[in-house]
């Protein structure tokens, strides 16, 4: 019975755990998705200094989460975004808007895409 109960202790634990984590993951993508808007927005007005601050302020973001987030993913999958957050960064002081724009929201795509692949549900674990 002893058995049972400490099971079922470290079962809801995992659980809560994996739930916690799927929102952390969640909210963290959402703050860096808000930012890519901000950057196509600022590119879109052609303020380059303000498009500058916003991927300055995702890289950095991405830097600091990026120590957690490589024990949760895939290598190919922080790979993706530090690829893409170059090109939108080169695409940035280029400040060619076209190139900003395409490359924004393939950044914003794969962000978009990680919470949804990470999450504790039953498609991802079959």
């Amino acid at each position: 019975m002893r058995l049972l109960a400490v099971l079922l202790i470290l079962l809801g634990g995992f659980v809560y755990g994996a739930f916690y984590v799927n929102k952390q993951l969640a909210a963290q993508t959402a703050a860096m998705v808000t930012r890519v808007e901000e950057i196509k927005s600022a590119a879109r007005q052609q303020d380059w200094s303000g498009a500058a601050q916003q991927i300055t302020g995702i890289t950095r973001d991405w830097r600091r989460q990026q120590g957690w987030w490589t024990l949760l993913m895939n290598h190919q999958e922080i790979e993706a975004v530090d690829f893409a957050l170059a090109r939108t960064q080169a695409a940035v002081e280029s400040k060619d808007y076209y190139n900003c724009s395409i490359e924004a929201e393939e950044l914003k795509a794969i962000l978009q895409h990680i919470p949804e692949k990470e999450a504790f549900a039953l498609r991802n674990i079959l």
